[in-house]
């Protein structure tokens, strides 16, 4: 009897495994199919959408070529910034500060700038942390400091 009972227990077993299976391969199925459906009606519903605001896209563009206006001479732009920072180094109280700016034709978005002043570290990093603020004024969308070299701090 108890052999019996045994063997239907296992045959229940087995259909429910069955039934496990084919689910699972079933959903396997599906998903494999409407992978790329999903990716074609993306794009398609994309590309309708250029097409029916392609006028509005382009004069968004327009707008945004106007925020940006290229600068005459990289040496006119060095002077703009020059001047800013020598009125951050008067603010700040700091000594003998001069500025020197390379442009040259391989800085591609960059120019390298030194600063060298006199002054307390305490100041010196308060002018450092005027560049590193998010609303600070040379954090912009067309002005930001890559990295800091430190060269020489006398205490």
């Amino acid at each position: 009897m108890k052999d019996k009972i045994n063997k239907r227990w296992a045959v229940v077993g087995l259909i429910w495994a069955g039934v496990i299976f084919l689910t699972w391969w079933n959903i396997d199925t599906m998903d494999r199919i409407r992978s790329p459906r999903e990716r074609i009606e993306i794009s398609h519903t994309e590309m309708q959408f250029v097409q029916y605001n392609s006028e509005n896209i382009s004069s968004v563009l327009k707008k945004r070529a106007l925020f940006c206006q290229p600068v005459e001479s990289l040496k006119l732009g060095c002077l703009s910034v020059e001047s800013q920072l020598r009125s951050l180094a008067t603010e700040y109280d700091l000594k003998e500060f001069k500025t020197e700016c390379q442009p040259g034709e391989d800085n591609q978005g960059s120019i390298p700038i030194k600063l060298s002043f006199q002054g307390s570290f305490e100041r010196a990093l308060k002018l450092l942390g005027v560049f590193q603020k998010p609303l600070g004024v040379f954090q912009n969308a067309f002005l930001s400091f890559n990295s800091f070299l430190i060269i020489r701090v006398h205490i």
